[in-house]
């Protein structure tokens, strides 16, 4: 049964670029009204004179670069984005948790657990796997597909329609 394999992965490097992109796609989802209500409301005026179109169009390229620096300073200069960035090996064992070890000798960080309890979804990610969580430190987890083995995809991506123990 699922429940009693592990699955380990090799030594990998989270992809920069996806924790970037989720961190700021977060951000503009929750703050889409600050950046659309407004210059709605300047091209609805803008009907009746065009210069409110420049306003729509400045409050656009105004504000949205400032929300995307909200985004970087608030969520991907914590110390929780640092560790997600760094040389890791995931050990998953279904059903129960999953440690997260660091492998960078420079900088030695303690493991992480994720409760399997607070795992929120597996989801297939270009050529990442993405496992999110409802945990405090650690929300979203990348691993690359080279990481694992054929058969760890396979156990991990079955993982999809284990429900959780709880122990």
């Amino acid at each position: 049964m699922i429940e009693n394999s592990v699955i380990t992965t090799g030594e990998y490097t989270p992809p920069r670029a996806a924790y970037t992109r989720a961190a700021i796609t977060a951000t503009l989802t929750r703050l889409w009204w600050i950046i659309a209500i407004p210059a709605v409301i300047a091209a609805i005026i803008a009907t009746s004179d065009i210069r409110w179109a420049f306003v729509a169009l400045i409050w656009i390229f105004l504000v949205a670069p400032l929300i995307v620096a909200n985004s970087y300073i608030s969520r991907l200069l914590t110390p929780a984005a640092r560790r997600a960035v760094m040389p890791q090996r995931a050990v998953i064992s279904p059903g129960r948790d999953i440690t997260i070890m660091y492998t960078d000798s420079e900088h030695p960080v303690a493991p992480d657990f994720i409760p399997w309890s607070q795992i929120s979804g597996i989801y297939p990610d270009g050529q990442n796997i993405l496992i999110t969580s409802e945990s405090t430190g650690i929300t979203s987890l990348y691993i690359p597909r080279e990481a694992l083995s054929p058969d760890g995809i396979d156990a991990l991506m079955s993982c999809l329609t284990t429900p959780a123990t709880y122990d």
